[in-house]
């Protein structure tokens, strides 16, 4: 069953496009868009244009542990311009595991998230 929802969680990566667009608001840089990782700790990056004013930007992370099936959710709120341009770093993350990630904004036009169904990238630990 897990791997079932890994594969679906894949094959919606694979659909979404890498070059979001949110009417005025563009993301234009993210990383990584994918990988394995060796350690407990990985770095996100970001780069948002955005024409509208910015009210503030949640970076979300959520994880399955392979095996024991234990879930990881991180919710990371940035207000305003701080988190247009960003540099984060998750810590203790569990090992054997899967993780996807997303950015939802929150403009004084509206609000959205980047890539599909609320994935924007996934990445996974050794």
């Amino acid at each position: 069953m897990k791997k079932i929802l890994l594969v679906l969680l894949f094959i919606l990566i694979f659909f979404s496009t890498a070059s979001a667009d949110m009417g005025g608001t563009k993301l234009t840089y993210y990383s990584p868009k994918e990988g394995v990782f060796d350690s407990d700790t990985v770095t996100l990056k970001w780069r948002i244009l955005s024409h509208d004013t910015v009210k503030n930007i949640t970076l979300v992370v959520t994880g399955i542990q392979d095996g024991s099936g234990a879930t990881y959710n991180k919710k990371i709120t940035f207000d305003g311009d701080d988190g247009k341009k960003k540099t984060y770093t998750l810590t203790d993350l569990p090992q054997k595991a899967s993780f996807a990630w997303n950015l939802l904004i929150e403009t004084t036009e509206g609000t959205g998230s980047f890539g599909f169904a609320g994935v924007l990238a996934t990445f996974s630990t050794k």
